[in-house]
């Protein structure tokens, strides 16, 4: 009843969350409402931010996007996250990063096609369905080091580092 009252009365934007926890628009509430109907595919280490922006206007649409605009700015300002997220969703994983091939493992096939891919004229195929794949280093490109990379922990004793995903 707070948060409504105070959008049917209010135009424009401002931080502002119920901290009431018994009260039935609170913000506890809100989040526990997303959080059950919401389908979210956490890794270990994600991380999930919740933002909610109520923005009113009684003078039209572009009005209503100024002040969603103004909100947005206001979340940059005080660093909450990166509008929009930097990372919104990625097909690599612990259990699968260097899989280039992406047949469920990482073998001598996947250094072979890295290798076709970035020295073959033509190059070889990419792994168009999940390029994070082909980044055993982990550093955003794709290059001779991940070949090193994936033959170190395939092939040295004790082994090289497993591959990691793209931060």
């Amino acid at each position: 009843q707070l948060l409504y009252n105070k959008m049917a009365t209010f135009s424009g934007y401002e931080a502002w969350e119920a901290t009431n926890s018994s009260l039935e628009d609170s913000l506890y509430q809100d989040l526990n409402m997303v959080s059950i109907f919401g389908n979210f595919d956490l890794g270990k280490k994600d991380t999930l931010v919740f933002v909610k922006i109520f923005a009113t206007t009684q003078t039209g649409l572009s009005d209503l996007q100024l002040s969603v605009d103004k909100a947005k700015h206001w979340i940059q300002e005080h660093g909450l996250f990166e509008w929009p997220p930097l990372v919104v969703c990625s097909c690599c994983n612990e259990e699968n990063a260097g899989d280039f091939t992406g047949d469920g493992a990482v073998n001598l096939l996947d250094i072979l096609a890295l290798i076709a891919y970035k020295y073959n004229t033509p190059p070889g195929p990419p792994n168009s369905d999940c390029p994070e794949l082909m980044d055993p280093t982990g550093d955003g490109a794709v290059n001779l080091l991940d070949i090193l990379y994936l033959i170190a922990y395939k092939y040295n004793t004790p082994p090289g580092p497993a591959p990691i995903c793209p931060s």
